[in-house]
């Protein structure tokens, strides 16, 4: 008895698939031979062909030479190369050690110049790198090869220093994929443009989506995991859960997955050189799943315990169904919207008796199929398109592209045919059709682009009238960056928090979620607004990391007053401000108001602005906290000054102004440190002056003498 039946959408696409790979360490264990070699990569019956190669980076240039003959083999067979280093040379670390320790922030660009040093090693010797991590794990220091990496280091490395690295930049790799490692990288956007793959691995957590890395247009990459390492690689049901973990990462988004050692007792490969129940299970997805593949919709669980994933590329189509039940599943699939005519498939089965068995062919008629699977299995059904049909993809612009309105955007498509010439290629957006052309290279201007998210393809016919679709690329159009009200607001003077900027997404505004969640204000936008006309609005549900701006004149040049109008039912929130991307205000923190609905101030005094027009961001520092308003004024600061001698016991930053109100600046003061040395250093004059502490109500009047 077959179950209902389950949709496979091929328009549906997801992610690209950039590959399935393993590790290579041969400082640590001994190389893979070139038989070894042969069945990792060979894409031929008994073969895993995997796509994908891993090396270590070594921290002492002289063992370099061991990674090079694998990774040549690797690149014969078309797959891909990336390295990981364990730890920066010792030279370079606070601990003068390989073992622990962290990279010194002096040694940052010496860093940067060691791994493209790898990168040009590895290129003169035959391997172009796909890519390069800055470091294995940084959240774990186990005792040997490591080194520890803040969330703020990797971010100021990548930043400052990783653009100058002449392949693919990854990180972080954490332990357990911990994204708040690369969300500062990700939220900014000098530093995302030097990155290229958001890495992670698995130990302890299970395959999860990372929206903030797809949303920048970042590859997510699983770098290294194993299921288990205490029992045998051929130990069935057991090596099944290979299966299910790669699948859980394709449907979470990742386009890579690497297995940790290819050789090992419980690898991919055995120590006795064959490949193991472990490695056909992979070799479903690696040897079929080619890359540049592409995943596409399918229900992931069609049934109680079974799993499905679907894949095509040039009008292939691979679907990989996992069944954990002891005994045999029926399902039925529905093909929707294939650019070929699938006709059947080949049938590959891992089971307790099979290693990747030729199974026959499954029949299908009219996009619909019927399929049984073995007990505890993993099958693999792979139709292949008939030679003569053309293909065409869409070189520019790329995927997530953003344009200002009205935008002028320049297409361009490659399109080839195996038996025949292209006769055209069009361009459309949706359903609708932009324009075509007949000569390569095929391009079209789409001009005079209003704002708005557009999905763009490109059709290819042949000489013998067949049609191929390319995978659809999506831009967003936004207008120019301007007031919301069309004027900018007046500092002194009072900015509705809802009232931003209008410019979209990661123009005017960048908020971690595309819904509006408050939906009260502004529905269009993503930013999330709750309240109503009569009482007024407020931006809510605020996430780390996200931010808004403000186009602000500033009427005179000086020091302002600022309060801000907050909310909090915790003690999570936090936020800073900045004009023209220079803070001008240290860390707030958002008291506990005991509600979302009960307001409170908190305020403190710019540093000197100057006159003119700028732009005000406000950045979330801490979660989950309202803003209604931030004012802006003239006037002094009221204090009520106690007299002080030259010392002050308590430490912490202190405001500093002169006898008129003027602000001068902040000091920090250490326990026991003299404030008149402090505040002396803000003035050349002798005199008396007002000096506040940040985080409390006193106040002191400290004479200063030149």
């Amino acid at each position: 008895m077959f179950a209902a039946n389950v949709g496979i959408d091929l328009s549906s696409e997801k992610q690209k698939i950039t590959g399935f790979g393993g590790m290579n360490f041969p400082r640590w264990i001994a190389d893979l031979t070139e038989a070894q070699a042969d069945k990792a990569f060979g894409v031929g019956d008994g073969k895993i062909g995997l796509s994908v190669l891993r090396i270590s980076v070594a921290p002492v240039e002289s063992d370099w030479s061991k990674e090079v003959t694998t990774a040549k083999r690797a690149v014969s067979y078309g797959a891909s190369v990336f390295g990981t280093p364990w730890s920066p040379p010792a030279s370079m670390k606070t601990n003068g050690n390989i073992v622990k320790g962290e990279l010194k922030t002096s040694s940052y660009a010496d860093y940067a110049t060691y791994l493209s040093k790898f990168v040009n090693y590895m290129s003169t010797n035959g391997v172009d790198l796909y890519g390069i991590s800055i470091q294995n794990e940084p959240d774990w220091l186990p005792d040997y090869e490591s080194c520890g990496w803040s969330a703020t280091q990797i971010y100021n490395f990548i930043k400052n220093n990783a653009g100058v690295i002449p392949t693919k930049v990854i990180a972080a790799e954490g332990l357990g994929f911990n994204k708040a490692l690369t969300d500062p990288v990700l939220n900014d956007a000098t530093a995302a443009a030097n990155i290229d793959i958001v890495a992670g691995h698995l130990y302890g957590t299970t395959p999860s989506d990372y929206p903030l890395a797809r949303n920048k247009g970042k590859e997510i990459w699983m770098t290294e995991h194993y299921t288990t390492s205490d029992i045998s690689a051929n130990l069935w049901p057991e090596a099944l859960e290979v299966g299910k973990e790669i699948h859980n990462g394709m449907v979470s988004y990742y386009n890579a997955y690497i297995w940790w050692y290819i050789r090992r007792s419980y690898g991919l490969i055995t120590e006795d050189g064959n490949v193991s129940k472990r490695g056909y299970v992979m070799s479903h997805f690696s040897r079929f799943v080619r890359p540049g593949y592409v995943r596409v919709d399918v229900n992931a669980t069609p049934a109680t315990n079974v799993l499905a994933s679907a894949y095509t590329k040039d009008g292939n189509l691979v679907v990989v169904l996992t069944n954990s039940n002891s005994s045999t599943s029926n399902l039925t699939f529905d093909i929707k919207n294939a650019t070929t005519s699938v006709t059947s498939f080949k049938k590959y089965t891992t089971s307790s008796s099979k290693n990747v068995s030729d199974d026959g062919s499954v029949a299908v008629t009219n996009g619909t199929f019927s399929v049984s699977l073995d007990a505890s299995s993993i099958t693999t059904l792979v139709f292949t398109a008939p030679l003569g049909t053309p293909t065409v993809a869409i070189t520019a612009p790329v995927s997530n592209a953003s344009y200002e309105a009205p935008a002028t955007v320049e297409i361009a498509a490659t399109a080839t045919d195996p038996d025949g010439t292209i006769s055209k290629v069009e361009f459309y957006n949706g359903t609708t059709k932009l324009g075509e052309d007949a000569t390569s290279p095929y391009t079209y201007s789409w001009t005079n682009v209003a704002e708005g998210s557009y999905s763009i393809t490109a059709v290819a016919t042949d000489n013998e009238g067949k049609t191929a679709t390319s995978s659809a690329v999506t831009i967003q159009v936004h207008i120019p960056q301007a007031p919301y009200s069309g004027t900018s607001w007046t500092i002194p003077g009072t900015i509705e928090a809802e009232n931003f900027d209008v410019g979209g997404e990661g123009v005017a505004y960048q908020d971690n979620e595309t819904e509006n969640r408050g939906g009260a204000y502004r529905t269009d936008e993503g930013v999330d607004i709750e309240g109503d006309a009569t009482n007024g609005y407020m931006v809510g549900y605020t996430i780390t990391g996200e931010w808004l701006e403000y186009t602000v004149n500033v009427e005179n040049a000086g020091t302002y007053i600022w309060k801000a109008n907050v909310a909090s039912g915790g003690s999570t929130g936090a936020f800073h401000l900045l004009i023209d991307d220079v803070a001008i205000t240290d860390t707030v923190s958002v008291p506990n108001t005991g509600s979302y609905t009960t307001y409170t101030t908190v305020t403190d005094t710019t540093p000197a602005l100057t006159a003119g027009n700028h732009v005000m961001r406000l950045v979330v520092d801490g979660d989950y906290f309202n803003m209604d308003w931030i004012t802006f004024s003239n006037g002094t600061v009221s204090i009520k000054p106690e007299l002080a001698d030259k010392w002050l016991h308590n430490s912490g930053t202190y405001q500093v102004y002169n006898p008129l109100g003027v602000f001068l600046g902040s000091v920090n003061l250490a326990a026991g440190e003299s404030i008149e040395k402090q505040v002396g250093r803000l003035t050349s004059q002798s005199g008396t002056f007002l000096v506040k502490a940040k985080n409390s109500s006193k106040s002191y009047l400290i004479h200063v003498r030149k």
